[in-house]
């Protein structure tokens, strides 16, 4: 269980360089490197596992359940607007509640 907190936090280094670097598919993969270990973790579930798999299959870069687990909550990188909105039209499809965002650029935009 503890080289899997070890190999967690390497992957939250990387993925914070990666954001810091701009690099969104690096991002998107260790997001789903970090979901892996989610699950083997035990803290995914059935319900997050298919909406990680949803939104992988609608084009998401990488995703991975947010927060505790168990509570039916992920989150998904999109590469561009008509990615995100193809992953949001998939989960609501599929019945998950579903909301975008963006983050903005370094000078504020998106």
């Amino acid at each position: 269980f503890q080289n899997l907190l070890v190999e967690a936090t390497e992957i939250t280094y990387k993925g914070l360089a990666a954001l810091e670097k701009g690099k969104i598919e690096e991002l998107g993969k260790l997001m789903n490197e970090n979901q892996k270990l989610l699950s083997q973790i035990g803290v995914s579930d059935e319900k997050n596992d298919l909406m990680v798999s949803l939104m992988l299959q609608a084009g998401a870069l990488g995703a991975k359940l947010t927060g505790g687990g168990g509570g039916g909550c992920c989150i998904a990188l999109a590469r561009d607007k008509v990615a995100a909105m193809e992953i949001e039209r998939t989960l609501k499809k599929n019945n998950f509640a579903c909301f975008t965002t963006t983050v903005p650029n370094k000078k504020g935009r998106d």
